[in-house]
């Protein structure tokens, strides 16, 4: 009984298919290993020094849309969020994102006209009826606390609300800097 030979040329073939398929291999392997370490940097990152929550409600108008998703940055050290910033809070399982109005020391009040002032300055268009349910005025914010508003008064329930009332700067998760989501409104929020 005669074996087969193969020619030199099959040998070549079957070497060369052998070694696209050993090369395919260790392609697929580096990019699953790369691309596992890179997700597993990414989620490290996120979660040290970044918190994302999805905004709920039409309180924040048009500066951060209701579903849209936000990328809040954690305080660092010394720095707290200040007057004017857009926050990420937890409150009642849930994340609330609401702007600054005071922080801690600031002094509220309500002018003549009945619009909320902070340490003498009037809040554009943010009224204060003198509600039973509304904070008592004057008001001191407390040291490590924030009274934050909705940015668009008249649908945020907010500091101005005794049952809701200043937040814990314990309670801040981070400064909301960008939109993520839908897409066409990615960026910084304003």
């Amino acid at each position: 009984m005669e074996g087969y030979t193969p020619e030199d040329r099959e040998l070549l073939r079957e070497m060369r298919r052998v070694r696209r398929v050993k090369k395919s291999k260790r392609l697929l392997w580096e990019l699953l290993t790369w691309g596992v370490l890179a997700a597993l940097t990414g989620w490290i990152l996120m979660t040290r020094f970044c918190a994302m929550a999805v905004s709920r409600g039409p309180a924040m108008g048009p500066a951060v849309p209701a579903g849209s998703v936000v990328v809040a940055l954690r305080p660092w050290g010394e720095a707290r969020p200040r007057r004017g910033d857009v926050i990420l809070f937890g409150r009642e399982n849930a994340w609330e994102i609401k702007r600054v109005a005071a922080v801690g020391g600031d002094e509220l009040d309500r002018d003549e006209s009945g619009q909320l002032t902070v340490n003498g300055e009037a809040v554009a268009g943010c009224m204060m009826s003198g509600g039973a349910e509304e904070i008592e005025l004057p008001f001191t914010v407390p040291e490590g606390e924030y009274f934050v508003l909705g940015d668009r008064y008249g649908l945020s329930v907010d500091s101005r609300s005794a049952a809701f009332g200043t937040v814990d700067s314990a309670n801040v998760a981070g400064v909301a800097k960008y939109i993520v989501w839908p897409a066409y409104r990615i960026g910084e929020i304003e």
